[in-house]
């Protein structure tokens, strides 16, 4: 490859923030727009006299202003064109456009103000936003003056006038060959010299010496190779043709050599002349491949790592020394636990902000909004009840990628109709007659008093007493839930058999639960069919036992009465989240808990024993209480009616009204031994209807 010549001039500029070479420009920005509001980024382009342009972007987390330093080439020493962009969102707002000039060894600072009188003033190219208006680029002089490169004169060809810079004779050399090449005052002169032409003759300062008379090529000869032969051609000498070494690689320079004859060096191509070749070449002539940036001279393994975006030292590491790479994002931890991301500053360190990711279906809260999955069908493993193709009721479950699936037609049930849709009806029935003197249960059930009568049945956990019978017919998969929790002191147990009584299948068998005597089954999507329920004690007995049966749609635990969630005796804490449970239930008469409305939002169900009187509390005025809540207490979990609520609040906690403060909910009750069920509801229509509960409690 051919060296370039003397006067192409090289320009490298290095943005970096909070640090300065000797010679630089100090960029300060400053601004009224808001960051991030009106503000988010800023583009910076920096144009040298001689073409070099160096691009770059800066995401922004701070405030006002931002300093970016510029600094040189070793060989340049001319004016720059710096345009400042800012944007949001990737969006143009505001543009500015400088002019400024190196001066060796001086940082000079360059203001640049982004008004609000240029929002959304575009002005074409090489054109600046002053005032709100396009204006013609002001050059760095702006008056009359003589005193050099930093008066700031008139055009006169000093350094800050946009003349040619330089730093010794040696950056002057003009390819002329009879003019006498000087730097003065760091700019360049070239004065000619008719001394250096052949007696009476003038130089020309572009031209050179005009051609030299000769009778033969001898006399045209000048003793040097690499420039060609000379030759004599109608008694004038007429210049050779020089010696090309390009050897058509990329990636060398060739360079002709005086001697006896002209002879090509080829070396490793070093565009930007730091002594070090391009590290996608190989290493040719001595000179080192191992230049990760060829364009920029302050780049290369000798550089000083500089906070930048870049890699200066060319060990494959950007920023190295910092804590991060300015203006490169990392994975970070959001609040809510899923892999964000941030961004690198302009200093090199990170912001406090973790950006989290877009939603995705995997049962979590990606996006830290406080719901799951959201955005998608629902949330295994959530199930609803569909029609099937035979028109019985089936089950849909929430599949792995967030939507529902087919309709599953329920077990064959005893009914004249085909309900696993299999074209046949009621086949494998045989006798489901239910007990004798069962009481039915029809849903969402409710409390029952069950007489006994002498011993029959016996289920896989006992039951030698007396017993007594319920029986439900399910016409889809359901949570049952059955306890005798009511009937303090008696000991019993609880068994369930699908179809016959005496014969039928066990589904279930429970003794003693939760710490009591008495007896609790919870069967969870229970396939539809009929069934005979067995209330049997250990003793012989003539009495009668209180038994509570609550069906419903399969559900998560604590959703609906079919499947309420055990609040042990000496709870002291409960919490938990609403917002993606179901809105089943509410206050019997909302007067009484404070508000039209209340209730009327997403609900989860709870249920506890007390065997004696007690008074209790479940305080929701806690740091982990954030939604309007409301709760209140029943003695039976599906029924309505003013009379089986002796507790309801809404609204107990005081403070300002918001939704973490005095629209959270309170409950002072005294209440008899028995079983109670407690419903930690929210207020309908507010602006936090669901949302996370903390509750403390005493007396259980």
């Amino acid at each position: 490859m051919e060296p370039m010549p003397r006067r192409a001039w090289l320009l490298a500029l290095v943005l970096t923030s909070g640090c300065a070479d000797s010679t630089a420009l100090l960029v300060e920005i400053t601004s009224p727009l808001a960051v991030p509001g009106e503000v988010d980024a800023l583009d910076l382009v920096v144009r040298g006299d001689n073409g070099n342009v160096v691009e770059r972007r800066y995401d922004l987390d701070g405030t006002w202003p931002q300093t970016v330093s510029i600094r040189p080439g070793a060989m340049e020493r001319g004016g720059v064109t710096i345009t400042v962009t800012a944007s949001r969102g990737g969006a143009f707002v505001a543009r500015r456009v400088v002019r400024s000039a190196f001066v060796p060894g001086v940082q000079t600072r360059v203001a640049v103000a982004i008004g609000r009188d240029c929002v959304g003033v575009v002005c074409e190219e090489g054109r600046d936003c002053v005032a709100g208006r396009c204006e013609g680029v002001q050059e760095p002089d702006g008056g009359a003056g003589d005193g050099g490169p930093t008066d700031g004169g008139t055009l006169d060809g000093s350094l800050l006038d946009g003349g040619l810079g330089c730093a010794r004779d040696e950056d002057c050399d003009d390819g002329v060959a009879c003019t006498v090449d000087r730097c003065a005052a760091g700019a360049c002169a070239s004065t000619p010299e008719d001394a250096l032409c052949r007696a009476g003759t003038t130089c020309d300062p572009v031209a050179g010496c005009p051609p030299r008379a000769c009778d033969g090529d001898a006399e045209c000869d000048d003793a040097r190779a690499c420039n060609g032969a000379e030759r004599c051609v109608g008694a004038v000498c007429v210049a050779g043709t020089a010696v090309s070494c390009d050897d058509m690689d990329e990636c060398t320079t060739g360079r002709c050599e005086e001697g006896a004859s002209a002879m090509c060096v080829q070396r490793t191509r070093d565009r930007d002349g730091d002594g070090y070749g391009d590290a996608a070449c190989p290493s040719v002539g001595g000179v080192p491949a191992t230049d990760c940036d060829d364009s920029d001279p302050l780049v290369s393994p000798d550089a000083t790592e500089a906070c930048n975006g870049a890699d200066d030292d060319c060990d494959g590491v950007c920023d190295n020394g910092f804590e991060c790479c300015s203006g490169r994002s990392s994975a970070c931890t959001t609040t809510c636990g899923s892999m964000g991301t941030r961004t690198c500053r302009l200093d090199c360190t990170f912001g406090a902000g973790c950006t989290p990711p877009a939603e995705t279906c995997n049962g979590l809260d990606d996006d830290c909004d406080g719901a799951i999955d959201n955005g998608f069908d629902c949330t295994p493993p959530a199930t609803r009840f569909c029609t099937t193709s035979c028109g019985s009721t089936g089950l849909s479950a929430c599949d792995a990628a967030c939507a529902w699936g087919a309709c599953v037609p329920p077990a064959e049930v005893c009914n004249g109709v085909d309900d696993n849709c299999d074209g046949a009806v009621d086949e494998g029935c045989g006798s489901c007659a239910a007990c004798a003197g069962a009481t039915t249960v029809s849903a969402p059930g409710g409390r029952f008093t069950v007489p006994l009568a002498a011993h029959a049945q016996t289920g896989s956990c006992g039951g030698p007493g007396a017993e007594g019978y319920l029986t439900f017919t399910l016409a889809a998969p359901s949570d049952v839930f059955i306890t005798t929790h009511a009937s303090a002191g008696v000991d019993t147990v609880v068994y369930v058999r699908r179809c016959g009584c005496a014969d039928g299948v066990e589904v279930g068998c429970n003794d003693d639960a939760d710490g009591l005597v008495t007896s609790t089954l919870q069967l969870t999507a229970l396939p539809a069919g009929s069934y005979n329920v067995f209330v049997d004690t250990k003793a012989p007995a003539s009495d009668s036992v209180v038994v509570d049966v609550y069906l419903g749609a399969p559900a998560t635990p604590s959703d609906r009465c079919g499947q309420p969630t055990f609040l042990p005796a000496g709870a002291t804490t409960l919490s938990g989240n609403t917002c993606t449970f179901g809105a089943d239930y509410r206050p019997a008469v909302t007067s009484e808990c404070g508000f039209v409305g209340t209730g009327g939002a997403n609900d989860r169900v709870y249920y506890f024993v007390l065997p004696s009187a007690r008074t209790v509390t479940f305080n929701g005025c806690q740091a982990g209480s954030t939604y309007d809540s409301a709760l209140y207490v029943r003695h039976v979990c599906a029924l309505d009616g003013a009379a089986n609520m002796p507790a309801c609040n809404d609204d107990a906690c005081g403070g300002m009204r918001a939704c973490n403060r005095a629209l959270r909910s309170s409950v002072t009750t005294t209440l008899g031994p028995g079983l109670y069920y407690l419903f930690v509801d929210g207020y309908l229509g507010g602006t936090c209807d669901c949302g996370s509960f903390e509750l403390a409690i005493s007396g259980l």
